[in-house]
């Protein structure tokens, strides 16, 4: 059961049962105490859920904690702890609980870890909280692992990170490190380090946030000029050694508009791209994880099946790295159009991924993450939610939704509880 009672929900885009089955997929999917450690996870967890049993992702495992920071701090701070007990002295996170050669994934046997989002996630854990100690280890935690990133997977020629197996979603499933480097992985360590930088600074570490601040506008340099490709006028992945572009139109393109990556120029293209109604548009089901007019894209039934589920298929992962996109580049109305969207298909429908023809749940259909960024989507980004321990205050950034809507029963991480409702632009707070 959950620490704080669920928040209750009114708004003409979900129902109030809906949102609250959010949570019990959570709770469902939660491996407690009494069947602790697995695979070094000496903290309650999140578990994938479905047939991917009882063990831990570091993706997933993560994403997750982003739904139940809500109701169960404890469960969620408990990632921290738990990703630093499994981290290597190399700096590594593994990619899954079953961390060795003899297990390994898709004839992968080079040591891999996981799409890099843990360290953001981390980091909206900590702003909940006030505790020093724990802080000091996340700190530990982020640092070691970037150092990893750029140890390991680094290109020296073009300063991108590199990835191998689902390093990266649309994953190469065979190709080995230092060859193919995709667009979402550096995206994903842009904000780390924005977010290791923010956290040096809370410590009193100034020179050290410094240095994050360059090392992350240095990998922004280096995703603006090569991993933009002018005969496709969008971001692709690059084989480096080749320096050929992937000729595939993915929307993890968009996640370039995080932290005012893309040029005005490229800004302009990729938001020319997502509002094409044949490609992408926000009509209709989206947000396809790869353009309707590429050759690839590709329509998954089923269970997950790699590759060719992120090549079409509907993430909500995906959706919201783009909506934070949009939020930062100063877009707001249309991302408040995608993240209405995003609510809408995956409402009571909490799969792994959708169909981009119909909006049908596929993959597992009580999947942790979809549940997680679900929840998140709605108090985070919609109602524009933040409280930050370290002053004890509420900021509230909503975006522009034309709807009345009310949330109530919310407890922040200080035991009050909060009641928020919108109408025509007017908040009221209680």
């Amino acid at each position: 059961m959950s620490a704080f009672p669920h928040p209750v929900l009114h708004a003409p885009f979900c129902s109030a049962e809906a949102f609250d089955r959010a949570f019990r997929v959570l709770e469902t999917n939660t491996v407690g105490e009494d069947l602790l450690p697995v695979g070094g996870f000496t903290r309650p967890f999140l578990t994938p859920g479905g047939g991917y049993g009882a063990g831990w992702w570091s993706l997933d495992s993560a994403l997750a904690a982003e739904g139940v920071k809500w109701t169960d701090p404890a469960l969620a701070e408990g990632l921290i702890a738990n990703l630093a007990a499994v981290q290597r002295p190399d700096g590594r996170i593994p990619f899954w609980y079953q961390d060795a050669p003899e297990a390994a994934v898709y004839n992968v046997h080079e040591e891999i870890t996981g799409t890099p989002k843990y360290i953001e996630v981390c980091w909206h854990l900590l702003q909940r909280s006030r505790d020093r100690q724990l802080a000091e280890t996340a700190y530990s935690l982020f640092c070691r692992n970037l150092d990893w990133w750029e140890t390991k997977r680094q290109d020296p020629r073009t300063g991108l990170m590199t990835a191998v197996f689902e390093e990266c979603l649309m994953p190469q499933l065979y190709t080995g490190s230092m060859q193919y480097a995709p667009v979402d992985t550096n995206m994903d360590l842009v904000p780390a380090y924005w977010v290791t930088a923010q956290l040096a600074g809370r410590l009193g570490k100034e020179t050290e946030a410094r240095g994050f601040y360059q090392r992350m506008a240095a990998l922004q340099a280096a995703v603006r000029e090569h991993l933009w490709d002018e005969r496709q006028a969008t971001f692709a992945p690059l084989w480096v050694r080749t320096g050929l572009h992937e000729p595939i139109c993915s929307a993890n393109a968009f996640m370039v508009l995080r932290h005012g990556t893309a040029s005005p120029a490229q800004k302009t293209a990729l938001l020319h791209r997502l509002c094409d109604r044949e490609a992408y548009g926000l009509e209709g089901y989206t947000l396809p994880s790869v353009s309707r007019l590429d050759p690839r894209f590709f329509v998954v039934r089923g269970p997950y099946i790699g590759n060719l589920c992120w090549s079409g298929s509907i993430w909500a992962t995906i959706n919201l790295s783009v909506i934070c996109g949009l939020r930062e580049c100063g877009e707001e109305p249309l991302a408040a159009k995608l993240a209405l969207s995003t609510v809408r298909e995956f409402a009571d429908n909490y799969s792994e991924f959708l169909c981009p023809e119909d909006g049908s749940g596929q993959g597992v259909q009580a999947y942790s993450f979809t549940a997680a960024l679900f929840v998140q989507l709605i108090i985070d980004e919609i109602f524009g939610i933040r409280y930050e321990a370290q002053t004890d205050s509420l900021r509230l950034s909503p975006l522009p939704v034309p709807a009345e809507m009310s949330l109530t029963g919310l407890t922040l991480p200080n035991g009050r509880t909060l009641d928020v409702h919108f109408k025509d632009g007017a908040v009221t707070v209680c």
